[in-house]
């Protein structure tokens, strides 16, 4: 690059300079929030949570023989009048931990092996 006055240069300081700071404000925020992060691992079992597992119910009942359309039906009843319970009539009594999720993303199959890969082929990349 020349060396002397650029006057392009001298423009872009007024967008540059604000941008960076916010970046570095940005950047910031996230290591105080990634600091003092704290999972709850038993968020779930509050009842509040409980009609999260409304569509686990419907499958559930869908896999045992009840048409989805009936089984989804049945749930959304239970939900209005204040009834619903995560695999209420099953007589196991299964709760949310017994979950056992395999399609992928699911909790129970992650694909961080895929993902880690990924990220060490874009890490070597040049």
């Amino acid at each position: 690059m020349p060396h002397g006055y650029h006057r392009d240069y001298q423009l872009l300081k007024d967008i540059l300079f604000p941008a960076l700071e916010a970046m570095h404000d940005c950047l910031q925020m996230t290591d105080y929030m990634l600091a003092h992060i704290e999972v709850n691992g038993h968020i779930l079992d509050n009842p509040l949570y409980d009609y999260l597992f409304t569509v686990e119910e419907v499958n559930r009942r869908t896999l045992a023989g009840t048409p989805f359309r009936d089984a989804y039906r049945q749930v959304g009843i239970e939900v209005n009048e204040g009834r619903f319970s995560y695999a209420g009539a099953d007589p196991a009594g299964l709760k949310a931990s017994d979950l056992k999720h395999t399609h992928i993303g699911s909790l129970g199959n992650l694909c961080n092996d895929r993902i880690a890969a990924l990220m060490d082929a874009a890490a070597d990349w040049k």
